[in-house]
Parts: structure tokens; sequence; C-alpha cells
């Protein structure tokens, strides 16, 4: 069966479920005693609600997620660009240097030196920062998707569970009929 009529013959069980809980409602407003296929259709209704609510959660999560990796990237274009602005900065100073070397040479030497040994410092601290950064975001995410995947997982065989359970109350139900119609 394609997508299209899954969706299709999902809308229209829907529909009947709901109109169908509608109906099973407004007979217990009048007091009237419920079937157990009733009682289950109202739980299977309640359950299809619970799902939806879950979905939307899960939706909530993900675009959370999706906003937070913004944000990373956000942070991650702010460095890039403050580290273009130094290295901007670095050269404009080094050409300034290499028109004064002429005149001053062995001073601007071990100056020049100085700072290229201060430049390569301070470019492997950010590095370790900035790796230091993605690991951890890297291990939140992980922990966010592990916790999210455990959750649902959880979900599901509870799911599976109450949808086995009901299967057998019907199966049970289904052969006690069959015995006192017999």
């Amino acid at each position: 069966m394609s997508s299209m009529g899954a969706n299709s013959t999902e809308s229209i069980l829907l529909e009947i479920l709901v109109e169908t809980s509608k109906a099973i409602l407004e007979k217990v407003k009048k007091g009237k005693k419920l079937s157990v296929e009733e009682i289950m259709l109202l739980h299977l209704d309640l359950t299809h609600r619970e799902i939806g609510g879950l979905r939307e959660e899960i939706r909530e999560i993900r675009r959370e997620i999706g906003g937070f990796r913004k944000e990373v990237n956000e942070r991650f274009r702010e460095i890039e660009k403050r580290i273009d602005e130094t290295n901007k900065r670095i050269d404009s100073k080094s050409l300034e240097l290499s028109k004064k070397i002429n005149e001053l040479d062995k001073r601007l030497t071990a100056r020049i030196d100085d700072a290229n040994k201060r430049i390569d410092s301070i470019s492997l601290e950010l590095s370790k920062r900035i790796s230091e950064l993605d690991k951890r975001l890297t291990n939140k995410i992980d922990s966010l998707n592990e916790k999210l995947t455990n959750r649902i997982d959880a979900l599901n065989e509870k799911l599976t569970a109450r949808i086995d359970e009901t299967n057998k109350r019907i199966d049970r139900l289904y052969e006690l009929l069959v015995k006192r119609v017999k």
C-alpha cells in the first residue's frame, strides 16, 4: 500500500475512532452501561491521543536541538571571524615590521620571534578550546539522543504490551462469546 493510501486509511480510521468515542461518551453522560468493546475503544482513543502528545514532544525536542545547533554554528562563525580579524591584524603588523627590519634588524628580529611564539601559543590554545567545546557539545547531543531513544523505546514497549494485553482480552472475550453462542 502506498504511503498516501496508508495516510488516507489512517485518517479515516482516526475519524471513525473520534466519532465512536463521542458516541460512547454521550452514552456515558446518559448513564448507560458500556460494553467491553466500548471501553476498549475509549482506551484506544486515549492511547492514540497520548501517542500524538508524545510525537509533539519529540518534535519540540528536535526543534530545540535544531536551535542549539544553530547557536553552536553561530558561535563557531564568530570565533572564525575573530580569528580572521586577528590574522589580518597580525598581517598588518608584520608588514610594518618588515619595513623597519632593514633599520633595526637585530632588535626587531628578536621581537618578531617572540611575537610568532605567542601567536603559535594562542593558536594552539584556541584549537584546544574549540576541540574541547566540540567534544562537550557532541557528548551532550549524543546523551540527549540516547535519552530520547531510550524514552521512545520504553514507550514503544509499554504500548506494545498494552496492545498485546488488549488483544488477549479481546480473544478471551471472543472465546467466551463463542462458548455462550454454542
